[in-house]
């Protein structure tokens, strides 16, 4: 009778911790005859030797099982039933062994013997072999805690070979210092051991390797392997399915939606799961004292920098919100939050739009203007667009595009039939948003198409990725070209005008320095001077861009156009002035500002409240000329921005927040 008390299967709700408990236990199962003989017995294979050390293991340190908790109530959602596992659930009776097991599981420690258990329970049901058991087993690492081991006895000691999938896998925890003491009774080969960190990377380390693999190809301008990534985006899938997301909390759900969002990965169940874990997260301690505020912020910065709208996200917001509250901290932030559903934060607001300042700062520039043979390719217009009739907004450079999808989301009228999940969230202000801008440059934001163009695959793929996401692809594009291809493309191929054409915030060459023979300094990366080849808007863009604005005007005053347009923004003053004359050489007529700057930035008025801050290029710049040279004022230059509200590049946004004057002129054909 004793060899077949450890493989007696505990009944639901019962822990039986000692050899009478198993005895009796199989006394009342097999006169009821509520156990099959095949359970009870052990495949022939299994030794003498084995049977007596597992025997001696088992009696002390008993196993729990998969069937051995008690049922939770049913929640339509996995994730709640969860998150919302309490010690109650788990532990109704109070039973000193599995509180025990909890001790030894990370905090909180009822939803970790949640995924423990379902864990258990899912192998026992899937498992074809000993290795993928052992490979599932080991993704429960991140639930042990440092000093604890997880033993799992392997499939196939406890059933024949014929039931083991089917049967419930023994598991226990156990402290080190305890295993070590029963190292002699027990043999690695009947079981799997899993401690503290031994298992592979969580769903956030996924989502760094891709973003990763997705920078690398763009540095060195080699094709993306997008099997790899696949691979990736499917692996990150599969943990949180099995974890729930219990493995990114605190702000890490946060950073995984941003990760995924600069590497240009489209997966609804991915982001729908990183909200509802920030959600769960934000309710389970937004509100603890020990919730810095600053972690707060950056859950909802980043959630918004990553393009994820609809009533989920909003709930996340106002949870962050009364979180803040509570803290007294940003109530200009709490206000935003607060103000109205649909429209209070979203990837176009300025916060948000730092995040992405800070990734495209860090982001090597292509090393040719040249696009490689792999991407050079002309436009398939009627693919592109859904009315190609319609006039055409370029941004040549466009960087992370963030600037045309502020355009193209005006589109969104109130009166669309857009559900709030996809419509802009700028959508709701986009009448009174544009009548500013239309003073400037009298555009119908609503009736264009728009297309920007970038050498930088990383920078198209995420713009690509993000207006798919809002649903824009019918008019807003982003293609991997270099700017002269894209200018020729549009010349000879776009059927319909061309409105506007926008160069912003372009890589700025390298300052000489005193002495260096003008050869300059600094980032090699950047060109050597304005006529340096490396640098973008050479005089030969310039007279192409000049020539598309040219050949397009009379489609545009057939359209009822009032003209094509041209607008330059750039935060270097040098650079503004050289760009400036080179367009004005090329036949192109400044528009004059309704709002022009009267005073320029100077040294003197850093330390006064309500000036600009004069950056150090323009220090240096003004130091080579011995402050004898023209500056970035008069009527030409605008000192407001010349697009609506939520239509600026993240570098834009950069110099408001931090207080550096921003350079525009616009210019049109006559």
């Amino acid at each position: 009778m004793s060899l077949l008390l450890s493989f007696v299967r505990p009944v639901q709700g019962y822990n039986f911790p000692t050899v009478l408990g198993r005895k009796l236990l199989l006394r009342r199962q097999i006169a009821s005859s509520t156990v099959p003989p095949q359970q009870l017995v052990q495949p022939s294979g299994w030794t003498t030797r084995k049977r007596q050390q597992y025997y001696r293991f088992v009696q002390r340190h008993p196993f729990s099982s998969a069937t051995n908790s008690p049922e939770i109530a049913t929640v339509p959602d996995e994730f709640e039933q969860c998150w919302r596992t309490t010690s109650q659930m788990v532990n109704p009776n109070r039973d000193p062994n599995m509180d025990a097991i909890l001790q030894g599981l990370n905090s909180p420690a009822p939803q970790s013997f949640y995924i423990l258990q379902r864990a258990m329970k899912e192998i026992s049901l899937t498992a074809d072999s000993a290795s993928f058991v052992e490979n599932a087993v080991q993704e429960c690492s991140y639930l042990v805690k440092p000093g604890w081991q997880l033993v799992v006895q392997k499939p196939g000691l406890l059933h024949h070979a014929s039931t083991a999938a089917a049967a419930p896998l023994q598991w226990n925890l156990i402290p080190l210092e305890e295993s070590t003491s029963s190292k002699d009774d027990s043999s690695s080969d009947d079981s799997i051991i899993v401690t503290e960190g031994s298992g592979g990377p969580n769903a956030c380390q996924l989502s760094t390797q891709a973003l990763n693999m997705v920078s690398k190809a763009a540095d060195s301008q080699q094709p993306l392997d997008t099997n790899a990534l696949d691979d990736l985006v499917a692996a990150m899938e599969r943990r949180i399915r099995f974890s729930l997301g219990t493995d990114i909390r605190g702000r890490t759900s946060a950073d995984m939606a941003f990760n995924l969002c600069l590497a240009g990965i489209d997966n609804d169940f991915l982001y729908a799961s990183l909200v509802k874990v920030a959600k769960l997260e934000m309710e389970r301690i937004g509100q603890r004292p020990s919730r810095k505020s600053r972690d707060v912020l950056h859950v909802v910065e980043k959630l918004a920098a990553s393009g994820i709208k609809g009533p989920e996200v909003e709930e996340v917001y106002q949870l962050a919100a009364k979180s803040l509250q509570a803290k007294e901290e940003y109530p200009e932030v709490v206000e935003q939050l607060l103000s109205s559903p649909f429209g209070s934060l979203d990837l176009l607001s300025p916060r948000p739009l730092l995040w992405l300042w800070r990734y495209s700062s860090r982001l090597q520039k292509p090393a040719s203007k040249e696009s490689s043979p792999a991407r050079n390719h002309m436009l398939s217009w009627n693919n592109k667009f859904e009315d190609t009739s319609k006039p055409l907004v370029v941004d040549i450079g466009c960087g992370l595009g963030v600037s045309l999808l502020g355009l193209a989301s005006l589109q969104q009228a109130p009166s669309s039939t857009a559900s709030p999940s996809s419509s802009s969230s700028s959508s709701s202000s986009s009448s009174s948003s544009s009548s500013s801008a239309q003073q400037m440059i009298p555009l119908d934001w609503s009736n264009c198409n728009y297309l920007g163009g970038d050498l930088s695959e990383a920078t198209v793929r995420f713009a690509n990725t993000i207006a798919h996401r809002w649903d824009l692809s019918t008019k807003l594009r982003y293609a991997q070209l270099s700017a002269e291809e894209l200018l020729d493309d549009v010349m000879t191929h776009y059927p319909g005008p061309v409105s506007l054409i926008m160069i912003q915030f372009p890589s700025p060459w390298r300052l000489p320095k005193k002495g260096s023979g003008g050869g300059g300094g600094g980032n090699s990366q950047l060109a050597l001077g304005p006529d340096d080849d490396k640098f973008m808007v050479s005089k030969a863009l310039m007279a192409k861009i000049a020539k598309v604005m040219q050949s397009k005007k009379n489609n545009n005053k057939k359209n009822g156009d009032d003209g094509c347009y041209f607008l330059l923004q750039t935060n270097c003053e040098d650079v503004a002035l050289v760009l400036r004359d080179r367009a004005k050489e090329f036949g192109l007529t400044l528009v004059p500002s309704l709002d022009p700057v009267l005073l320029v930035a100077s040294k003197d008025d850093d330390e006064q409240e309500g000036h600009l801050r004069i950056p150090e290029r323009t220090v240096e710049w003004l130091k080579l000329n011995d402050g004898d040279t023209e500056r970035a004022v008069g009527p030409e230059w605008s000192r407001t921005p010349c697009l609506p509200p939520k239509c600026a590049t993240e570098t834009e946004v950069a110099c408001t927040i931090q207080g550096t004057p921003v350079h525009r002129c616009l210019f049109k054909v006559e």
